[in-house]
């Protein structure tokens, strides 16, 4: 469905949506919509276990969530959702990039046959890191990357590219 009625069924798309986080450019800002439906619901609730908390909740559905909902599912169901393997012996490009409210990196090669991504990642920014300045989030954005990529970074040579100044 495209409106969505409890935070269970919000939950259960995320769910889905984050398992494939990877595949989905700017996926913290796609989804930014949805998980505002799920803000506040945690606040006051005496229950045993976190996750029980917010289960079966009405929530307040707004338009950028539907519109937002449309647009994950159609880059979700995209032809270019396919991503590459690393190739051995071409060197990696670690492109990261920060905003007021995420950070997001993508991986990729430069190869003869043109640019491929390898993995995508973002994250919202929590509590004092949206206090950050923007060269900070930048850095941020970098040791986040580096530490979530390291299993394709670790004993390799890589290059790190920012837009910031």
């Amino acid at each position: 469905p495209e409106v969505y009625e409890s935070s269970e069924e919000v939950q259960r798309l995320l769910g889905i949506a984050t398992y494939l986080r990877r595949f989905v450019k700017d996926f913290a800002a796609e989804v930014k919509f949805i998980r505002e439906t799920l803000s506040g619901l945690m606040i006051n609730q005496k229950k045993k276990y976190k996750r029980d908390r917010v289960n079966s909740h009405k929530i307040v559905w707004t338009q950028e969530a539907t519109a937002a909902v449309r647009k994950l599912k159609q880059l979700l169901t995209s032809p270019t959702l396919l991503l590459s393997h690393p190739t051995p012996n071409h060197p990696l490009i670690l492109e990261a990039d920060a905003s007021d409210y995420q950070i997001g990196s993508v991986l990729v090669q430069e190869l003869n046959s043109g640019r491929r991504v390898i993995t995508y990642l973002s994250r919202v920014l929590h509590g004092a890191e949206k206090n950050y300045s923007v060269t900070e989030n930048e850095i941020l954005s970098i040791v986040w990357a580096v530490q979530q990529l390291r299993y394709y970074l670790f004993g390799v040579r890589f290059i790190i590219k920012t837009d910031h100044q």
